[in-house]
């Protein structure tokens, strides 16, 4: 493919690109279109502004799916199990064994601790 063809790219809508068609280099070969999208973007403000918007858009949804994701799949299925655990009495005898009352007094002490650490 000769550089006419490329030069081809770059004029196909002299409307829209008001760019010289030298800006394709001669010995780009099928990257030209890429080099015309990139001088465009570079002299129009507002589609930068438009293309960081929209990326800004879709990062915050990943955020969002991933912490709703990380939620719904790893903190509920906890909270449920110590929801049960601490409103099922026959529960706590396999999870806890003989040690219950004092692995209750060492976790009070525990938010005791954290508490008084909150006020200070």
């Amino acid at each position: 493919m000769d550089g006419n063809y490329n030069r081809k790219w770059c004029t196909i809508l002299p409307g829209l690109f008001n760019i010289a068609p030298q800006t394709c280099p001669p010995t780009a070969s099928g990257s030209c279109v890429v080099h015309v999208v990139r001088n465009w973007l570079r002299s129009h403000e507002d589609a930068q502004i438009m293309i960081a918007s929209i990326l800004v858009v879709v990062g915050l949804w990943w955020i969002v799916r991933a912490i709703l994701s990380l939620f719904i799949n790893l903190i509920c299925p906890l909270m449920v199990v110590v929801l049960a655990v601490v409103c099922v009495p026959q529960l706590r005898g396999p999870l806890f064994g003989q040690n219950y009352p004092q692995l209750a007094n060492l976790l009070r002490s525990i938010l005791l601790k954290m508490a008084d650490n909150i006020q200070a």
